[in-house]
């Protein structure tokens, strides 16, 4: 059984595919994204990935995508045309998304490691300084 995605983690599959996908390579409709996503977007329907990707409080509205938005008759986001990445979206993906999981583990792993070290050799120096101020 696969495990239920935020929206904001379908927010990161999105851009990571538009990212990754080749030069010249057309995203015309939601269709094509899932097309290029392959089963990483399996389990959200149409309507939210619709929201995600063209709502002014999703990808658009916070630059990350550019797009053409359908909307219907009070109805909401009918159709999002024309999906490409804009270049704050591009410096986006590159700064803050990891490109796989190991990139993200060694990434965790050597900031805790520098937060470890940092720690330590901060209390060995206060500790040194109270030493030396309060000796015996």
């Amino acid at each position: 059984m696969k495990r239920k995605h935020s929206n904001q983690e379908y927010a990161d599959i999105v851009l990571r595919t538009l990212y990754a996908k080749d030069i010249g390579v057309k995203v015309r409709n939601i269709d094509d994204l899932v097309r290029l996503a392959g089963s990483k977007l399996d389990g959200v329907d149409d309507g939210t990935l619709l929201n995600i990707v063209g709502s002014e409080e999703g990808l658009l509205g916070r630059g990350l995508v550019d797009c053409k938005s359908l909307e219907g008759n009070g109805t909401g986001i009918v159709d999002v045309r024309n999906i490409d990445l804009t270049r704050a979206g591009r410096e986006y993906v590159a700064k803050n998304l990891p490109k796989t999981k190991i990139g993200a583990c060694l990434g965790w792993l050597t900031k805790n490691i520098l937060g470890a070290a940092i720690s330590a050799s901060v209390g060995f120096i206060v500790g040194l300084l109270l030493g030396v101020l309060f000796k015996r």
